[in-house]
């Protein structure tokens, strides 16, 4: 009996090993070594071999190549990946590229660096995995503007593609669970708050707000915010991608839990052609919380026709709370043309911004009132 249990836990063992998720290491390390010509192929080639031997990875062969007198590459081929090694002596400087799904690279990478005593150094570290793969660690880069991006250290915890876009939930230690659309940050667990509040703040409870109209927001977090306040009696929620909200009720479920609210009625598919459908004077508030208009989706629902049906179905006073998008760089073109298409057709514009950490740039959101 004591056998049998043994063979089996050693089964569920080696089960667990095959399916233990890997994380890809790369580093990317640039040394300034003043005394360059005293190196040469043969101790470049004894300290990668030794890094391999500490970082516990495995060398299946080793070849190099001299540029000139001095220069060389040389390129360890590992059973876990690589070590490659590029010597530019004119300018004392040398490149290394470790990349290992294995063994204890960081020790391949201080043994190595150590070995070389240089006088000065650049180490950037990428967590690198497939686009697919789930659980193990990754890099997210979401661009804030031309030429600048910001790099996100995260778990990838889902990822679908759904007949619209590709949707993510990423994991971050400081920000919480992220979700993302086409590579753009929507909202984090941590400071999605703030972009609540800016984009409902014209909305009072001093004010009669019996229903209220939702553009996009299919996450579900302006629904749960105005509930949660006492700021609607109804909501009608106009939403593209049904997987949107199938995925937040999934892995948001505190936050997206407005959806499930009696006084939420759901339309799904394009919400330009389903406004054309509502009657006039019908709604006390529209929020706009749609996709940001530099996509095939959002161009629309930012247009000067889908603000005058915005308008048509608004009450007299009703007001607009809408998304302007980032306004730095070439996005303030978007903010401002949002902003001028809106005053075409309401008239006078009230700005407000927010710096939003998980966005990398502060946002714009507009109101207007329908006189």
């Amino acid at each position: 009996m004591l056998e049998k249990q043994s063979e089996k836990m050693k089964t569920k063992k080696k089960k667990g090993a095959v399916q233990r998720r890997r994380n890809f290491v790369h580093a990317i390390i640039d040394l300034w070594i003043p005394d360059i010509r005293q190196l040469n192929i043969a101790r470049i080639t004894n300290i990668i071999r030794e890094a391999a031997r500490v970082g516990q990875v495995h060398v299946v062969t080793i070849k190099s190549h001299r540029f000139g007198p001095s220069a060389f590459t040389i390129f360890a081929l590992l059973s876990e990946s690589h070590i490659a090694v590029h010597t530019w002596p004119e300018y004392e400087y040398v490149a290394c590229d470790i990349f290992s799904c294995g063994g204890k690279p960081q020790q391949s990478i201080r043994h190595f660096i150590k070995s070389l005593s240089p006088k000065g150094i650049a180490q950037y570290d990428i967590a690198r995995s497939s686009p697919n793969m789930l659980g193990g660690k990754s890099q997210y880069m979401d661009g804030t503007g031309p030429g600048i991006r910001t790099l996100f250290d995260v778990r990838k915890l889902h990822i679908v593609r759904s007949r619209y876009q590709v949707i993510q939930v990423l994991s971050h230690r400081e920000l919480g669970r992220m979700f993302v659309i086409n590579d753009d940050v929507q909202f984090t667990e941590r400071d999605h708050a703030l972009y609540d509040k800016a984009l409902l703040s014209p909305i009072k409870k001093t004010d009669a707000h019996e229903d209220i109209l939702v553009v996009g927001g299919g996450d579900g977090l302006c629904c749960t915010y105005l509930l949660e306040n006492q700021l609607a009696k109804s909501i009608t929620l106009l939403e593209l991608d049904p997987t949107v909200m199938e995925v937040c009720k999934k892995y948001f479920p505190r936050l997206s839990r407005g959806l499930n609210s009696d006084k939420v009625s759901i339309e799904c598919g394009d919400a330009t052609e389903t406004i054309r459908s509502l009657p006039n004077s019908s709604f006390d508030v529209v929020v706009l919380d749609s996709t940001a208009p530099d996509t095939k989706w959002g161009n629309s629902t930012y247009s000067i026709e889908f603000f005058r049906e915005i308008q048509r179905v608004l009450r007299p006073g009703g007001k607009l709370c809408a998304n302007g998008t980032s306004i730095w760089f070439e996005y303030a073109m978007s903010a401002e043309l949002i902003a001028s298409n809106i005053s075409t057709v309401f008239g006078e514009v009230s700005t407000s911004t927010e710096w939003i950490p998980s966005f990398g740039s502060p946002w714009a959101f507009l109101c207007a009132v329908k006189r």
